[in-house]
């Protein structure tokens, strides 16, 4: 009996079918990955979009900050950190319409005094590329905001060892000692006599480590700390000792080796004409004075040191002045030592200080500090120079500077003390 025979179909594999399963998920794959590289086009411009805005918000935020706080007139300074933020959006490319600016007193406690801050907000539409070729595509929204502060120095390093008092005829209000402010422009001389007296020296630690009412009255410390400024931090509300073991001498001395340090902002190309700066700037009333103008000197003068912070007018002299930095070549802003800081006290006669006193000395409360461009000296015996390096002669030795108002982005604590330059950040 003949056994079944198994049959065994061998088919041929179908290759058609197969390969196009394959193609379709190929095409669909490529597709979506098409799609995907489209989206992520228009994602990544949006995030450009996005940073751009962002940096558009601090910038228009911090330019309006700069014209806070006024402790005079709250509604114009307001009215005018608002005009300033938006010309600033106009001048650089900004549509003023796509930014929303708010005047806010909340930068250092939930109801400041006066207004204290910028809040800046741009909303525009983003930019779209393949998506807007799509139908029914919305156009996103990029919205950011900033929020700028503005302020007083409320701790200074970089002092020179001097005081000054705000009942002088060169503040403004001096008849009280809370309202009292430098008059910007103003001469404020600094006179040493030859037998020491207690009239505006002080004495400062150059350990910077110790506290500010640590001084060291020697005539050599004294001197170092005038010619490098003090390395001591002091805060508006701290002591500070007076200095009564110093003269002319050493002021002298001091002054003359940091101004031998001058000229790195010599002939800055800032500088306008001679002729317009000594006619439009009020820095010139000492008639020897008109040396400073000379670009041969070496002098640093006063317009190659600030600049207005619009670039280029020269109608407010003393306010609103952007320090220049005069070698790019070096990290921070260098500065010529004609660019002083100095102490603000109340009464030169009054201890209101705590635990410095002694020695024949006084000790005051730190009101505040001052920037000053430090024009020169002159003796009872001599008259002016600009580089202060007269020789013996005279009981006398008269430190002429005026009241300066820089601003600048903040590199230390601010508060609301009506004295100092004007400072902003961002807050967070």
């Amino acid at each position: 009996m003949r056994r079944p025979r198994l049959r065994v179909e061998r088919r041929a594999p179908r290759l058609g079918s197969e390969t196009g399963a394959v193609a379709i998920t190929f095409a669909a794959a490529l597709f979506l990955f098409g799609a995907f590289g489209i989206v992520a086009v228009d994602i990544a411009s949006w995030y450009g979009d996005r940073r751009e805005a962002q940096t558009d918000a601090d910038q228009i935020a911090l330019a309006g900050a700069q014209e806070l706080p006024s402790f005079e007139d709250a509604a114009q300074a307001a009215a005018d950190a608002e005009a300033v933020a938006l010309a600033w959006a106009a001048k650089n490319n900004v549509d003023p319409a796509d930014v929303t600016i708010e005047v806010v007193n909340d930068c250092y406690s939930a109801n400041d005094e006066v207004h204290t801050g910028v809040r800046a907000t741009v909303q525009r539409p983003g930019k779209t590329f393949f998506l807007s070729f799509l139908p029914d595509t919305v156009q996103p929204t990029i919205s950011t905001e900033a929020v700028a502060c503005s302020g007083m120095p409320y701790e200074m390093i970089g002092m020179l060892p001097f005081a000054l008092q705000k009942n002088s005829d060169c503040f403004e209000d001096n008849g009280s000692f809370e309202l009292a402010v430098p008059i910007f422009g103003e001469r404020c001389d600094i006179v040493v006599d030859s037998n020491g007296s207690d009239i505006g020296q002080l004495s400062f630690s150059t350990d910077p480590t110790d506290p500010c009412y640590s001084g060291n009255s020697s005539a050599n410390v004294y001197e170092y700390n005038i010619v490098h400024g003090s390395q001591v931090n002091c805060q508006i509300g701290a002591s500070v000792r007076s200095n009564t073991g110093v003269n002319v001498g050493p002021t002298r001395d001091g002054l003359s080796a940091r101004l031998g340090n001058e000229g790195v902002c010599s002939d800055n190309p800032y500088r306008g004409s001679t002729a317009v700066q000594t006619d439009t700037d009020n820095f010139n009333m000492h008639p020897t004075l008109s040396n400073l103008f000379a670009p041969t000197t070496g002098v640093d003068d006063f317009f190659e040191i600030w600049m207005p912070d619009d670039g280029y007018s020269l109608y407010q002299p003393a306010e609103d002045l952007v320090t220049v930095d005069c070698d790019g070549s070096l990290d921070g802003i260098q500065t010529s030592p004609r660019n002083i800081t100095v102490v603000i006290i109340n009464d030169i006669d009054v201890d209101d200080g705590v635990g410095c006193g002694g020695n024949n000395s006084h000790c005051y409360e730190v009101q505040g500090f001052a920037r000053m461009y430090l024009e020169g000296c002159s003796t009872s015996g001599q008259g002016f120079r600009a580089d202060c390096s007269q020789g013996g002669g005279g009981n006398t030795f008269t430190i002429h500077a005026r009241f300066v108002e820089a601003i600048g982005i903040s590199n230390g604590a601010l508060g609301l003390n009506r004295l100092g330059d004007v400072q902003t950040f961002l807050k967070d």
